[in-house]
């Protein structure tokens, strides 16, 4: 008979529970360690015979920014194999049972899911900066969809499903595997419409792929596009980037958002804003005593950021100083300027690899960034 050595975990913080911050009753607890452990030996029995089951405790995970505890349906624990411990997550529901992958394991997991989605998606990622990381969803049962574990809603990441050997047949065979979650940064070529991906575009991805998408960017030198989720809410934002003003040398350059989309994901609820940014309408450029001063008269890109390049040669060269006022919208519409300024910064222009200079900050040389509103001037 094989000697068996149990710990059962309770998890503790700080030594001591507030009264209340526990989601679930000791007895829950000790039910869920007795069926882990049950069931986990049962299968080692039948497919590891040789392996040592020595330790299994509740799943009992605490929210961040709460104190609150939840009890789950998993039991984890380790298993002695050859002299290795492997660490185990086992669903005492289903009896799903995960193995925590090692570093090889992750990346030929990331390899195989990223080259699977690319060639759903026809596309061939370019980007030095891009990158792609994924884990196996092992669901998490909230039926009263409580706010304060949100962040289990998807689930979590115990590892690969014992049982598997081929990963990428696994991969490639979305209808019978759980859910892999995925966050990545891809970027495309620049003559790539990614105006196209939107809320229902990545759902049917999903669905094709088996893959459900926690976090999102894709995008060229001209457009893109974000979709993110976190505390219920789903959300996507497609933006366009370009130089909206071009006068006297003053170049103003960044991105604008023009459409966003978010989802309530308790009630399914999805609301759908779509704007066009018009150079003419929503760019207000004057020139002043001492330099230039720009404002966004409207609201709806108040929240945008903008960069301010010049040309090789050209005048604005000489402005080193800037100031960034605030007005109330009535007095943008108002043809107004009646604000103060806030204290000035040094500036420096720096050369870029096309002969354009971008305005930077002389403390650090990084570029500045504008928003609404900005004056820049010689110094006095």
């Amino acid at each position: 008979m094989k000697k068996l050595f149990l710990f059962v975990t309770l998890v503790l913080v700080l030594g001591v529970l507030v009264a209340g911050c526990e989601n679930y009753e000791q007895e829950d607890a000790d039910r869920i360690v007795e069926n882990g452990t049950q069931m986990m030996q049962a299968w080692l029995d039948e497919n590891m015979p040789d392996a040592e089951l020595i330790e299994c405790s509740a799943f009992i995970p605490n929210a961040r920014y709460t104190n609150r505890l939840y009890l789950t349906d998993y039991a984890t624990g380790r298993i002695l194999f050859n002299e290795k411990e492997i660490v185990f997550a086992i669903d005492t529901v289903t009896g799903a049972l995960y193995f925590e992958n090692d570093k090889s394991t992750k990346e030929k997991l990331n390899e195989i899911a990223a080259a699977f989605l690319y060639k759903t998606m026809g596309i061939t990622p370019e980007g030095d900066e891009d990158y792609f990381e994924c884990y196996v969803l092992a669901p998490f049962r909230d039926e009263d969809h409580e706010l304060h574990a949100y962040e289990f809603n998807y689930g979590f990441d115990f590892g690969i499903p014992a049982g598997v050997e081929d990963l990428e047949a696994f991969v490639r065979s979305p209808e019978t595997r759980p859910l892999i979650y995925v966050q990545t940064n891809m970027t495309l070529p620049d003559d790539t419409d990614i105006a196209a991906y939107d809320f229902s575009t990545m759902e049917k991805l999903g669905e094709e792929c088996g893959m459900f998408f926690g976090s999102v960017t894709i995008k060229n030198g001209f457009q893109t596009f974000q979709r993110s989720t976190r505390e219920w809410v789903t959300e996507t934002n497609f933006y366009e980037n370009g130089c909206w003003l071009k006068q006297d040398g003053f170049y103003l350059s960044g991105r604008v958002r023009v459409r966003e989309e978010k989802r309530n994901d308790l009630t399914s609820e999805t609301t759908v804003t779509d704007r066009r940014f018009d150079t003419q309408r929503d760019i207000v450029f004057e020139e002043t005593k001492n330099g230039y001063r720009y404002y966004l008269p409207s609201e709806d890109w108040r929240d945008e950021v903008f960069y301010v390049y010049t040309s090789e040669g050209s005048e604005v060269l000489k402005y080193n100083y800037i100031k960034y006022f605030y007005s109330d919208v009535d007095g943008f519409i108002a043809g107004k300027y009646n604000s103060d300024d806030k204290d000035g910064t040094e500036t420096v222009w720096i050369e870029q690899s096309n002969s354009s200079y971008v305005l930077a900050s002389k403390l650090n040389n990084y570029p500045i960034s504008f928003s609404h509103s900005g004056r820049l001037e010689s110094k006095k």
